[in-house]
């Protein structure tokens, strides 16, 4: 593979990683959402396990996220290792 084709797909999956990890991030601000949610709904219904049950799906979610992301950016890393050598180590070879 030529050095202009492994840089093209590495930055491509350092942007689908970071992506991820975006994600991740989001789910996390989810959880406090679904917290609250889990607080009105135990008003209604005495389950702890319906009411907390999409707080639990919004942490395995987000975990999922992040793992997904780091395989991703460990495969990045492999296809283009100058890509994460410092802050402008994508415009180190040209």
């Amino acid at each position: 593979m030529q050095p202009s084709m492994k840089r093209k797909i590495g930055i491509l999956l350092h942007g689908i990683a970071t992506t991820f990890y975006m994600l991740a991030i989001l789910m996390g601000l989810m959880i406090f959402l679904e917290w609250m949610k889990a607080l009105e709904i135990l008003f209604y219904i005495s389950d702890k396990t319906i009411a907390y049950g999409g707080a639990r799906e919004v942490v395995l979610t987000g975990l999922v996220f992040a793992v997904i992301g780091r395989i991703i950016n460990g495969i990045s890393k492999k296809v283009y290792p100058r890509l994460h050598g410092g802050p402008w180590s994508i415009n180190y070879d040209r």
